[in-house]
């Protein structure tokens, strides 16, 4: 019939919608050039991998911490991913106040970025009832950045030669 949705129809605006999803969330993006260096000496490269594991140690457990008290009204679940994003853009400040060594510094880049697009995300997810868009973009982006955030910590741990 016509004006009926079809799957055709609907697969379309679905793929539309989702080309947008990087017009849909803004975030800051921090280049190599923003980063605070030090040395590529062992001593700075142990202080930077220290600082760093202590950080994302502390990254998980807020956010554990946080998903952990969350859960039950759909209210809730919304304060939690607002605690989230905050949680991701404390992360992110901290990784760009560090010093980082220059051998590093694109993977150092590369994380910061993921940590303040995940920050945008669930903002953007903890204000869905507002913009469901958005909010949509947002749970996309979030899930993409997940995967992401892991390949980018790995990727320091074998650059910063961990087990």
């Amino acid at each position: 019939q016509a004006g009926e949705a079809s799957t055709s129809s609907i697969n379309q605006l679905a793929e539309r919608y989702i080309e947008n999803i990087p017009n849909l969330i803004k975030t800051e993006v921090v280049t190599m050039s923003n980063l605070k260096t030090n040395s590529n000496g062992k001593e700075d490269v142990r202080k930077y991998a220290v600082e760093l594991w202590n950080l994302i140690l502390n990254h998980e457990k807020a956010l554990n911490e946080t998903h952990l008290k969350g859960g039950g009204s759909a209210e809730n679940s919304y304060a939690v991913v607002g605690e989230t994003a905050l949680i991701y853009s404390n992360t992110a400040f901290k990784l760009k106040e560090m010093r980082v060594p220059p051998a590093l510094a694109e993977a150092h880049a590369a994380l910061t970025n993921i940590e303040l697009s995940s920050a945008a995300a669930a903002r953007a997810v903890a204000a869905m009832t507002n913009d469901p868009a958005t909010g949509f973009a947002g749970l996309v982006t979030y899930s993409e950045n997940l995967d992401r955030e892991i390949a980018a910590l790995e990727k320091l741990r074998v650059s910063l030669g961990l087990k």
